[in-house]
């Protein structure tokens, strides 16, 4: 199976030496197409067939590639603003604790205070 560039290659090929025939003046008779002019054309337009066919088939795997991966990428995003909203409320939930535990260290250190004050109190 030729390549793509090999199947440019060949129908540039075909055109230049389609080309090479044609050139004609314009005050020339018009004559018909000899056999091998013909046949030249209907391998030509079979090429171009082929690339048509091949281009279409490249670009049907395209549309399903680009589905699929939108597909992925809405499921994506869908996870990360979903992973977002819990980090949030997490980091809601952190400051709250943390909060939480200033408040109950400095309640810790008041009441070891107060003790200290009324050990010495006592003592005297």
């Amino acid at each position: 199976m030729r390549s793509f560039r090999e199947k440019v290659i060949v129908l540039s090929a075909i055109i230049l030496i389609g080309n090479a025939f044609s050139t004609q003046d314009s005050s020339a008779t018009k004559h018909k197409p000899t056999w091998a002019q013909i046949e030249a054309a209907k391998k030509l337009e079979s090429i171009k067939k082929k690339i048509a066919n091949a281009s279409m088939k490249k670009l049907v795997n395209a549309r399903g590639d680009l589905k699929v991966l939108t597909s992925i990428a809405n499921a994506s995003t869908t996870k990360y603003v979903v992973a977002k909203k819990e980090l949030s409320i997490a980091t809601t939930q952190f400051n709250l604790a943390t909060d939480a535990y200033s408040l109950a260290a400095q309640e810790v250190t008041s009441t070891h205070l107060e003790i200290g004050r009324q050990a010495l109190s006592l003592g005297e």
